[in-house]
């Protein structure tokens, strides 16, 4: 018989592992583009312990690996913005939805695209000073189709 305190301590148990995992996963050199676990494991633990968590969860695990590997910058704010955002989405979606892998592949089809439009459309043309139109044309004919692959088969791992 487990108390509601043991099991609160083996959820955060599960937590700190379950980031350790996604943020190792993310150090294996040459390992395939794309293939990115921090949205996978975000998924489940924002459901469970709330917007807050899952956005502490992405954001540091996207800066501290940024430091880490000495590559930190702009981009480092911008991509672990979107994705500790993603958690509040996630809170959302899930809020009256069953943990299942049907609705977790949904979510991660919606997240990355979200993502990707965070991501891919703003920093051309706040950065770069690209044209949004010329932007939104080379990221969804070029760029998004290939990578967007990529990702869901990730994510499908």
């Amino acid at each position: 018989m487990t108390t509601k305190k043991e099991k609160s301590s083996f959820d955060i148990i599960k937590m700190l592992v379950g980031w350790i995992l996604s943020f190792g996963l993310r150090l294996i050199p040459f390992r395939p583009p794309n293939i990115e676990p921090i949205l996978t494991v975000q998924m489940p633990f924002t459901k469970k312990f709330g917007f807050k968590a899952g956005f502490l969860f992405a954001f540091l695990n996207m800066v501290l690996f940024d430091i880490i590997v000495g590559k930190i910058g702009v981009w480092t704010l911008l991509t672990a913005s979107a994705y500790g955002l993603l958690a509040l989405f996630t809170h959302w979606y899930f809020k009256n939805r069953k943990s299942n892998s049907l609705n977790y592949a949904i979510h991660a089809v919606y997240a990355t695209l979200i993502y990707d439009a965070l991501t891919g459309l703003t920093v051309g043309p706040l950065f770069f000073w690209q044209r949004l139109y010329e932007r939104l044309k080379w990221s969804i004919y070029i760029y998004s189709l290939p990578f967007n692959r990529q990702c869901f088969f990730g994510l499908c791992l």
